[in-house]
């Protein structure tokens, strides 16, 4: 897993620096955050318009970021990752170019559980991700490599 987004324009790396503080500010049982997706893989987009359905569409990638935890509700953390959210949008410049941000929670036994039984959503996040922020308390188990059969039934 990568560990630093300096590949990412300046102005990406300070929205997710300002999230994970926001983060670690707020729920003391943060044990990592992790970015995953198009800005991990950095194929995002930044923006783009098409002419569908008879209007101007346009397109940004979101940031995609895993919130590991442990001891703490998931509808805690679902409540002040909401309020970080709002917190986030109302500091936007342009909110039409913004990226949008989609949190996804999970405790870290739970994290470690789907891992070890190679669930392929998880194992993608930990081949592919970039972790932003580590407590240093726990550790990531080993993803467990799938044969294409096993990948395909959980698709």
């Amino acid at each position: 897993m990568k560990k630093s987004i300096s590949y990412l324009p300046l102005n990406n790396q300070k929205d997710l620096n300002y999230i994970v503080e926001s983060i670690t500010k707020r729920i003391k049982q943060t044990e990592m955050i992790i970015l995953f997706g198009s800005y991990a893989r950095n194929d995002y987009v930044v923006y783009d318009e098409k002419y569908e359905f008879g209007k101007i569409q346009f397109y940004v990638s979101d940031y995609d970021i895993l919130v590991v935890t442990s001891g703490i509700s998931d509808g805690i953390v679902g409540k002040t990752l909401d309020n970080i959210e709002v917190e986030y949008y109302n500091k936007a410049i342009d909110p039409d170019r913004q990226p949008p941000v989609q949190f996804l929670t999970t405790d870290i036994k739970k994290l470690n559980k789907e891992l070890n039984e190679g669930r392929y959503f998880y194992s993608q996040i930990k081949q592919e991700g970039v972790i932003l922020y580590d407590s240093g308390k726990q550790k990531l188990a080993r993803r467990r490599k799938l044969n294409f059969d096993e990948i395909r039934q959980q698709a």
